[in-house]
């Protein structure tokens, strides 16, 4: 009987088996087709417009720091209209207005999980000083730039921050390097730990006629140049970085912002090379 229900909807059966095949390749299709895109997509974020940055957009920014309550640092940045209209960007616009203010990925993603605003458009009041609107969200470039906030020349110089303490250097392949004046005297209002190393020891030190300056080095930049092998410990000498004799004094513990780049060095922009 089943054989006689076989053959007289013989047909039937097939096309239905037929067209159930089709429908679950497409399906697994569709789905990692999807897959695929998600991680382009997530690729994108990830590194940004970093490998066609133009260097010299370091070179031509003004940079103050502020410092929140609990000693963390926030840099608030004028940068030539030219050399931002460079930079990919995730939401809005990549120029600040007068009273608007451009953000760096990953400092956007930080004040967004502390509800300080959700989307281009949205408002704050007295950021150090400042009343601004939200103009935009960069895109990731893995580099200080994710950090930063861009205002306008007018806002720059109404907030409230200290100039001429953080400067970038580039290394002769180009690549920035981020520094922090930071004074021997230590009367600085940024705050942080050291997970090696000793702030004791954060002073100039006079050997065989040559004088080392006091290095110390965040967490991220720590890493970087212990896999370049510039050192391997704190006390360890550096010769000859940037134009200057230094010895690592310590290692900051890893604070997931723009101190983790940071090199602190009792020493101006113009003092080394």
């Amino acid at each position: 009987m089943a054989n006689m229900f076989f053959k007289k909807n013989k047909i039937g059966i097939v096309l239905t088996i037929l067209i159930l095949l089709a429908g679950s390749v497409t399906y697994f299709y569709l789905l990692e087709q999807n897959k695929n895109n998600e991680n382009v997509a997530n690729m994108e974020v990830k590194t940004g417009n970093m490998s066609n940055l133009d260097p010299t957009i370091f070179e031509n920014m003004e940079i103050k720091v502020a410092y929140t309550p609990e000693g963390s640092m926030k840099l608030f940045v004028n940068a030539r209209n030219n050399d931002l209209a460079k930079l990919k960007i995730v939401e809005g616009n990549s120029i600040p207005e007068k009273e608007t203010i451009v953000i760096g990925y990953d400092e956007a993603k930080m004040m967004k999980e502390e509800n300080l605003f959700t989307k281009p458009g949205d408002k704050i009041e007295n950021l150090f000083g400042i009343n601004v609107t939200i103009g935009g969200i960069l895109n990731k470039t893995e580099t200080i730039i994710d950090d930063m906030h861009f205002i306008s020349l007018e806002n720059y110089n109404k907030l409230e921050g200290e100039e001429n303490k953080i400067y970038i250097k580039l290394t002769d392949e180009n690549v920035s390097k981020v520094f922090y004046n930071y004074p021997l005297s230590k009367n600085t209002s940024l705050n942080f730990k050291l997970t090696e190393g000793n702030m004791e020891n954060y002073k100039t030190y006079e050997i065989i006629g040559k004088t080392y300056y006091p290095l110390v080095v965040g967490f991220k930049e720590a890493k970087m140049m212990k896999e370049e092998k510039l050192f391997e410990k704190s006390g360890d000498k550096i010769e000859g970085f940037f134009g200057k004799d230094v010895i690592i004094i310590g290692i900051i513990e890893e604070t997931n912002t723009s101190l983790d780049m940071m090199h602190l060095i009792p020493l101006t922009k113009e003092e080394l090379n």
